[in-house]
């Protein structure tokens, strides 16, 4: 296996290549202590539970799948309320959904997008893994997930849209975290201080935001005013007690999709992606 960094004794960090990461991330690339592997959230969630990195910014379902991780700091990205990134893009109302697509790069998100559908719609729709901007372009399903960088492009669109993290507030009346750094127990006892590295990153971003949306902008395809109020207004960066108490109520609402006891489980869907691009 390649191993990026120039020295061994580094930490190898898997962060994701969305904008809502980048407050975390930012202060991170001049820490001799770490290197930096950046890929999608699913994508990275694989590489931490091969070993391919020690730590890794990923989606909280990767929790109940391997039990070994646990959180390392109390930096995350969550929302209360919109988020304006995690999306159903709807060609029906959620009421009358039987088909839905769901976008292959977090399981979290899966997850929550199925409990969004039994729990406040009373359905149960038939789930494919797909493309979402092919599956959306082609109109033959009811509701596209889409996440990340593309669906908040397709949300200043104006795609009819529900948000999910906006549906979990009205279900529950907490916040959603979508992602925390993660790794194996015995490293972090090993490292003490990755913690405070974390968390010191994470506040130094947080001073950052309009910096970040200035330099991140156009490549995005979104203007610097869309992309600091995305950050700044959109994303909590800090798990808080009401943060904790809406990660531990989704964990176990999301215990049975995972472990296979719910008929909407994701990583049993018939399609033909489904084993490669949901874990």
């Amino acid at each position: 296996m390649d191993d990026p960094r120039e020295d061994p004794g580094t930490l190898r960090l898997g962060v994701v290549s969305y904008l809502n990461a980048l407050p975390l991330v930012r202060g991170l690339g001049a820490a001799p202590e770490v290197t930096l592997i950046s890929d999608p959230p699913a994508i990275a969630a694989r590489k931490l539970a091969a070993g391919e990195v020690d730590v890794g910014l990923v989606p909280v379902v990767e929790l109940l799948r391997h039990p070994e991780l646990v959180t390392v700091s109390d930096a995350c990205v969550g929302a209360l309320g919109p988020v304006d990134s995690v999306l159903l893009l709807l060609r029906k109302p959620p009421e009358e959904v039987s088909s839905l697509v769901l976008d292959p790069h977090s399981g979290t998100s899966q997850v929550l997008a199925q409990l969004v559908f039994r729990d406040l719609f009373g359905r149960h729709p038939q789930v494919r893994i797909a493309d979402p901007a092919t599956a959306w372009a082609d109109g033959a399903d009811d509701a596209v997930l889409m996440i990340g960088d593309p669906a908040l492009r397709v949300f200043h669109e104006g795609a009819p849209t529900l948000d999910l993290a906006e549906a979990w507030r009205r279900m529950t009346d907490l916040p959603f975290v979508f992602a925390v750094w993660a790794g194996r127990r015995d490293l972090v006892v090993r490292h003490p201080a990755l913690a405070g590295l974390l968390e010191r990153a994470r506040d130094r971003g947080c001073q950052e935001l309009q910096a970040i949306a200035e330099e991140e902008a156009a490549g995005a395809g979104l203007s610097a005013g869309v992309v600091r109020v995305y950050l700044e207004d959109r994303i909590r960066y800090r798990l808080a007690a009401s943060d904790r108490a809406g990660l531990d109520r989704f964990l176990e609402l999301a215990r049975p999709f995972v472990h296979g006891a719910e008929n909407d489980d994701p990583c049993s869907t018939s399609s033909s992606s489904a084993s490669t691009q949901t874990r």
